[in-house]
């Protein structure tokens, strides 16, 4: 309110300067315009983290399938896999969920599977089609390691 009555004041000390100034309804829509961006703003921010970060990115899947049904997830944070080592049955998919804030990947160390570069708060997932188990490690910090169990 301060800053209208300033805004107010600075108006009458121009308008006995005679110069040709807009009228009122100018500045009238001017300011309303600036609430309306405001409120669109304040609104945007709100839905941001009420919904949270991943519903503006793009979670892709690395393989994918139609029979499938069954996702269990594995949490790529603070340098490691979580769980280190997940046991599923054959045709499900396993969730690499990347929590860190640098990016990950998940490759397979007979070459079976690689995700690629997970980047930070996004995931990838593969289908896993035959019994075995698989031991992995992300190739951009390859001390991170962890298995994955698929049973028939």
């Amino acid at each position: 309110m301060n800053g209208l009555l300033n805004g107010a004041i600075i108006l009458n000390a121009l308008s006995k300067t005679g110069l040709d100034l807009p009228s009122r309804s100018v500045y009238v829509c001017i300011v309303k315009a600036i609430l309306i961006a405001l409120v669109v703003l304040v609104l945007a921010g709100v839905a941001y983290f009420v919904f949270g970060k991943n519903l503006y990115k793009n979670n892709s899947s690395t393989t994918l399938s139609n029979q499938n049904l069954n996702t269990s997830s594995v949490f790529i944070q603070g340098f490691s896999f979580n769980p280190g080592s997940i046991t599923i049955k054959v045709g499900d998919s396993v969730t690499w969920v990347n929590k860190d804030g640098t990016a990950h990947s998940v490759t397979a160390d007979d070459g079976s599977f690689n995700t690629g570069a997970i980047e930070a708060g996004a995931s990838k997932s593969v289908t896993f089609s035959k019994a075995g188990t698989y031991s992995y490690y992300c190739s951009i910090h390859p001390y991170m390691k962890g298995v994955v169990v698929v049973t028939p």
